[in-house]
Parts: structure tokens; sequence; C-alpha cells
């Protein structure tokens, strides 16, 4: 069974200015994550039958949400996982709706979650032990606009893990976009 997530794919410029910025950071006792890989989740679903991705891809369509913006501003760190990770103090209101959307849309395709906060993120770096209190964390601010929102494939390499997007469907324009 793949194993499925939706998600936020950044613009590749964005994607080359965070892996730039990341590269002056100089902490080679991290793992990188590889700058293609770079994307915000915004649900994960895990394994999924494949005769339940056509019914996932025919609901995605009917969402229907405005662009929004997402300024990473904060670098954080989650012990269990291990992950470095560049997140955002302030959660624009159209990727709440986003989200929202999608885990009613999950729920009613009878794919059950536990409940948890949405804590929107980037991740930089697997394998870290800690996060560092070095001054390179100076201020930064990545300002990434959306216009799509993606279903991605987990898929496992010899070289490491590559996700993949399987499709992906137009956020809707409006004067509040973003919100």
């Amino acid at each position: 069974m793949p194993r499925l997530f939706f998600g936020l794919q950044p613009k590749q410029a964005d994607k080359a200015n965070i892996s730039h910025w990341r590269e002056q950071l100089n902490w080679p006792q991290f793992k990188p994550v590889e700058a293609n890989n770079f994307h915000l989740t915004l649900n994960f679903l895990g394994s999924v039958k494949v005769e339940k991705i056509a019914e996932l891809l025919t609901a995605a369509e009917q969402i229907k949400v405005p662009a929004f913006s997402v300024k990473l501003t904060t670098l954080g760190y989650w012990q269990h996982p291990k992950v470095l990770f560049l997140g955002t103090d302030l959660i624009a209101a159209n990727l709440t709706k986003l989200v929202d959307s999608l885990n009613c849309m999950i729920k009613d395709h009878g794919i059950i979650q536990p409940v948890r906060p949405y804590i929107p993120h980037l991740t930089l770096f697997r394998n870290a032990r800690y996060l560092p209190e070095e001054d390179v964390i100076k201020t930064f601010s990545f300002d990434l606009e959306f216009t799509d929102f993606c279903l991605y494939q987990s898929i496992s390499t010899d070289n490491g893990v590559k996700y993949v997007v399987l499709k992906s469907w137009p956020l809707v324009y409006s004067a509040n976009s973003s919100a």
C-alpha cells in the first residue's frame, strides 16, 4: 500500500533560497533533507489502499480554498522524530480552512486519524538530537506563496525517501488570498 500525504509544495526558487540559507548554518552533525523534498504537510494519511486513492483524488477536487502565503520565521525541534524544522508563529486562516477541509474529507472516506493540533512546518534536518543554541539562528523569514495543494506519495529508495506529487489542485484566487 502506498504511503500518502497531502501537502504544499514551495516554488523551486523558495526551495533554493531555504537550502542556501540552511547551508550557511554549517551543521554537519545533522542530516539535511533534500531540497526537492521540501514541503509543508497538510495531512499525513499513511498507508492507503489503492482502491481508496481514486476516491480521495475525486473528493479533493471539491475543496475550494483561497490561495494564501505562509511566513516561516521560527526554527523548531521535535525530539521524537528527531527533526529540525522551519515553522511559523502565524497560521493563515485559509491554511487552517484547507487543513480542516482535508480532515473532514478524509474522515468522510473512512480514514481515521489521531486528533492533534496542526503545526505547519518544513523539515530541514533529520537525525537531529537537539536544537542548536547558536547565534547563527538570526532573524530570517521565508514568505512562501501557495496556489495549489498536492497529494504526495512517500517512496523509499536506496538513496533515502523521495516525495512524488501524484496530483495537485489549484487554490482559488480571491481578493483576500493572503488571509
